[in-house]
């Protein structure tokens, strides 16, 4: 997993906005949308902050020339640090605190989650257990870990899954994808099932033979 190593590529990969309760939630906007959309919220801000230790490893590891400590180990490195240095090293620790705080606030945010959404959705369709995963080609075991809660983000196809189960219009489509930490992209294949989701047509084979023309892979095991 790469990201940019500039100022620029951090911002845009994460801006905070505020959320219930006075919290704070992680939006993502990521160039590699692959990776935005098999991972979770969590795994991107970690991944965020393995590339800022990256992109100050100058002052974060010791240098050799010099027999720097590591920071934070020994309190001498401080008089070998210039204006310059002193300013990364300030920079550094502001962004580290802001992208941790963010994962701090993502994952104690409360609100709904998938599970919350799936519970809802079962009592509007009046639709329970293999009448909703079933005709999606979804798993027993997967259904069941998504409605306990015990798969809160879970991938971008799964979601589609239940798009297509509980026939959900676009802005709930959205609203699933968010709580799963996903969101559309530019991709064709999302783009089609957004096409399917928006004029309602929530047949799922057409759809499967639609990606299949398309990309060659399809969603879910139908038998």
């Amino acid at each position: 997993m790469e990201f940019g190593n500039d100022d620029d590529k951090i911002k845009k990969a994460l801006k905070l906005q505020k959320a219930k309760n006075r919290y704070m939630k992680a939006h993502l906007s990521i160039d590699d949308e692959k990776i935005f959309r098999m991972s979770s919220v969590e795994e991107i801000i970690d991944a965020l902050i393995e590339n800022l230790k990256i992109e100050y490893a100058d002052i974060l590891m010791p240098d050799q020339r010099m027999g720097m400590a590591l920071p934070g180990v020994a309190e001498s490195i401080s008089p070998y640090f210039g204006p310059v240095e002193e300013k990364r090293k300030k920079d550094y620790e502001k962004k580290l605190q802001e992208l941790e705080k963010a994962k701090f606030d993502y994952i104690n945010t409360p609100g709904d989650t998938v599970s919350d959404f799936i519970l809802r959705k079962e009592k509007e369709t009046n639709l329970y257990g293999p009448d909703v995963y079933e005709p999606v080609g979804m798993g027993r075991d997967t259904y069941s870990n998504l409605r306990n809660n015990k798969n809160k983000f879970p991938k971008f196809e799964t979601c589609v899954q239940l798009m297509f189960a509980f026939k959900i219009d676009i802005e709930e489509a959205n609203l699933l994808l968010k709580l799963a930490g996903k969101a559309f992209s530019s991709k064709k294949s999302d783009k089609l099932v957004e096409y399917f989701i928006i004029h309602k047509d929530y047949d799922f084979l057409k759809l499967n033979d639609d990606l299949y023309n398309l990309t060659g892979k399809t969603i879910g095991c139908l038998r």
